[in-house]
C-alpha cells in the first residue's frame, strides 16, 4: 500500500531540509514505504513530522535509532 505520494513527498522532502536541515530518501520496495535519514531526527523534526502527516490522515511509525520511519494511514475507529 502507498501512504505518501511522490509530490507530497518532495513538497515534505523541501521543507524537511529547509526548515530542519534534514535529508529524506524514499524506499520503496514491494508493496512497503519507508523513509530514511542520515542522521537521527530531532525530536523538533519527529513533531513536524507527525503533525504534517496527521493533516493529512496518516501518521509516521520513528525507528527507536530515529534514523527511519514509516508512513501509515489513519483509521476511524
Amino acid at each position: 500500500m502507498k501512504a505518501i505520494n511522490m509530490s507530497r513527498f518532495t513538497e515534505f522532502c523541501q521543507s524537511a531540509k529547509q526548515y530542519y536541515n534534514v535529508n529524506l530518501k524514499l524506499h520503496d520496495t514491494c508493496g512497503r514505504q519507508y523513509i530514511s535519514t542520515e542522521e537521527p531526527m530531532s525530536d523538533e523534526f519527529i513533531t513536524y513530522l507527525h503533525e504534517y502527516l496527521n493533516e493529512r490522515e496518516r501518521d509516521a511509525i520513528v525507528s527507536a535509532n530515529r534514523t527511519t520511519f514509516t508512513v501509515v494511514e489513519l483509521k476511524d475507529e
